[in-house]
């Protein structure tokens, strides 16, 4: 079998060469299942955190079960017609105003360790009991993009608001200067993701770059090649308009997203 290269270095290089909005990019997503952790800290600045529509569609596997993938819509916004969408169109799904923001992710920890890989063993105690547990300690240090859902941006906008102290709240400018941790527990409709922030440190240098490499792309193009599905929902990469960004308002409440929300109840829960 001939081909213009072998192995996976070369595929590798291949993909590496591949420039931005080109096909399908590669940015990595920071998804986490049950009982993970994430450390990780924010690059985008809270005024600044682009919203796009994603529906889910569903795709099939040569050899294995179904799976869902998140595409962007073909509308930007709601003033945009449905038929500028082929799945807003045709009523087949409906789609979901997501929160996406590049973020630097230190760390994973995680309560199992498949074969082959050599994550860290640590010990992690337990805020309430005291009892501490083994898991493991992914070093990550890479760009991924967070797909915030609904409840965990709920959850930041609260941070945002008091500083994470009702009693005594203390408003926030800027998530950037600190970590913050996504705790998962539960999977289905018992999944509860659990946002926590760290108190203020010396942002590492390596923050700091990827902080100044998010600055100088094109958020609108990123997204773009990294959602979009042109035989699903028609084209979208011809959009003019700059991304719509989530805007605080500290003297009222967030409004719910007119269409595309969720139906499981989840509890936040505190951890350290």
């Amino acid at each position: 079998m001939s081909g213009f290269g072998k192995g996976l270095g070369f595929i590798q290089q291949q993909r590496e060469k591949i420039p931005s909005g080109f096909g399908q990019s590669y940015t990595k997503k920071l998804w986490l299942k049950d009982g993970e952790t994430a450390k990780f800290y924010f690059l985008l600045d809270v005024n600044d955190l682009p919203t796009v529509f994603l529906h889910p569609v569903r795709r099939q596997r040569r050899n294995g079960p179904d799976y869902t993938v998140d595409v962007l819509c073909g509308r930007r916004s709601y003033d945009d017609p449905v038929e500028a969408c082929r799945l807003c169109s045709s009523g087949d799904s409906v789609p979901a105003l997501r929160v996406v923001v590049p973020v630097w992710v230190s760390l994973i920890i995680h309560p199992n360790k498949p074969d082959g890989v050599s994550w860290q063993p640590i010990r992690v105690r337990d805020q309430g009991s005291g009892a501490t547990m083994q898991m493991y300690k992914e070093d990550v240090n890479e760009i991924r993009l967070f797909i915030m859902k609904p409840r965990v941006l709920d959850q930041l906008q609260r941070y945002v608001m008091t500083g994470g102290d009702d009693i005594d709240p203390q408003p926030r400018d800027t998530i950037c200067d600190r970590a913050f941790r996504l705790r998962v527990l539960g999977s289905g409709v018992s999944r509860v993701d659990t946002l926590t922030h760290e108190q203020v440190a010396e942002v590492p240098d390596e923050v700091r770059r990827a902080a100044r490499e998010v600055a100088a792309r094109d958020i609108d193009a990123w997204l773009i090649s990294e959602f979009a599905d042109e035989e699903v929902t028609g084209p979208v990469a011809t959009r003019q308009r700059e991304p719509e960004t989530i805007s605080y308002d500290r003297g009222r409440s967030p409004q719910p997203p007119p269409f595309g929300s969720e139906d499981e109840e989840e509890e936040v829960i505190t951890f350290e």
